[in-house]
């Protein structure tokens, strides 16, 4: 995934996890939404 360096996704949310950050994914139609403390960002597979 493009904008996470050399990171994937899953160690992204680890690190959040680690860190304390709440998250849940909602998957609809082909896309996910992620809810992070609060905040939500969509990510549409290409």
């Amino acid at each position: 995934m493009v904008g996470y360096g050399e990171k994937t996704v899953a160690e992204v949310f680890r690190e959040l996890a680690v860190s304390g950050a709440s998250f849940k994914f909602a998957a609809r139609g082909g896309s996910v939404k992620v809810s992070i403390d609060g905040l939500h960002s969509s990510l549409s597979p290409r």
